[in-house]
């Protein structure tokens, strides 16, 4: 339930900073003025996501969660078998519980690496009058994680294989057991062996839960 939170909450706010900071980019461009209250919602934004932050890593260093969240020379392996599947150039690496695509780009790259480094652009413009290098820096990484974010959505929604997981994230929490046997034999295994599935052929009665 608290995972499923968090990604309500982040949804809304990516949204409102990107309809925010695409506002705000196109106004600089036409040289018009921008409304008002429109940068005090785009720094609001900013302030509840780095609350967010706080509240995920306090989280899950609590509960010394096992979700194998770090890359591993694994990850970069078989993130290239991913792309390779995806563009039909050969077949799916066996997965775990992550998406090794997803850690790097989604969570590592965009989620920690680009969010970190355009709010430390943001502050900056906002304490020392927009210097040229901040303002470059932190429009770059908003481009990209717009980028990132555009990607993330479609392959969640249009992927049919993915669908499965798009509905646990924002509905019940729950994979079908079928699924991750099929799609995440390697954690369906470490699920096997410490018995917390049991009559895969009926999916509907039992369902692994996904927590990320």
């Amino acid at each position: 339930m608290v995972e499923m939170i968090e990604h309500y909450v982040v949804v809304v706010i990516m949204l409102t900073f990107i309809i925010t900071g695409f506002s705000m980019l196109i106004i600089r461009e036409l040289n018009m003025i921008p409304p008002t209250g429109l940068h005090g919602v785009h720094m609001l934004c900013s302030g509840l996501f780095a609350g967010l932050a706080v509240f995920h890593l306090v989280y899950n260093l609590g509960l010394r969660r096992r979700t194998r969240i770090w890359i591993t020379k694994r990850d970069v392996k078989d993130t290239i078998a991913l792309t390779k599947y995806y563009l039909g150039l050969g077949e799916m690496p066996k997965m775990g519980f992550h998406n090794p695509g997803e850690k790097i780009l989604v969570y590592w790259f965009m989620g920690v690496t680009c969010m970190l480094v355009m709010g430390l652009a943001g502050y900056i413009r906002l304490w020392f009058g927009n210097p040229p290098w901040a303002v470059m820096l932190h429009d770059a990484c908003f481009t990209i994680i717009a980028a990132v974010l555009l990607l993330h959505f479609y392959m969640a929604v249009f992927y049919r294989e993915h669908r499965p997981l798009l509905h646990a994230m924002f509905i019940d929490g729950k994979v079908p057991a079928e699924y991750v046997k099929d799609y995440m034999p390697l954690w369906y295994q470490e699920l096997s062996k410490r018995k917390l599935t049991r009559n895969v052929e009926h999916p509907g009665k039992d369902e692994a839960k996904r927590s990320t």
